[in-house]
């Protein structure tokens, strides 16, 4: 179960608007919460802002999932 939830959301991240991939994503189970940190790669010829704005949207989608 743990790793379907953790493909779930490598999955939401990737299908985020603007991400072109997901790397280095690492997780930590913690009782019902599961930590992950990941690397996202977007058009490097956008600016750093709207490199933050598609993480932050990305990090809304998987903090949405159920």
């Amino acid at each position: 179960m743990y790793e379907q939830a953790v493909e779930a959301v490598r999955r939401t991240l990737t299908n985020t608007p603007g991400c072109r991939g997901v790397h280095d994503v690492r997780t930590l189970k913690m009782s019902d919460t599961i930590v992950v940190d990941a690397r996202l790669e977007v058009d490097e010829s956008i600016s750093v802002k709207q490199g933050h704005n598609i993480a932050m949207q990305a990090r809304q989608r998987v903090m949405q999932r159920n």
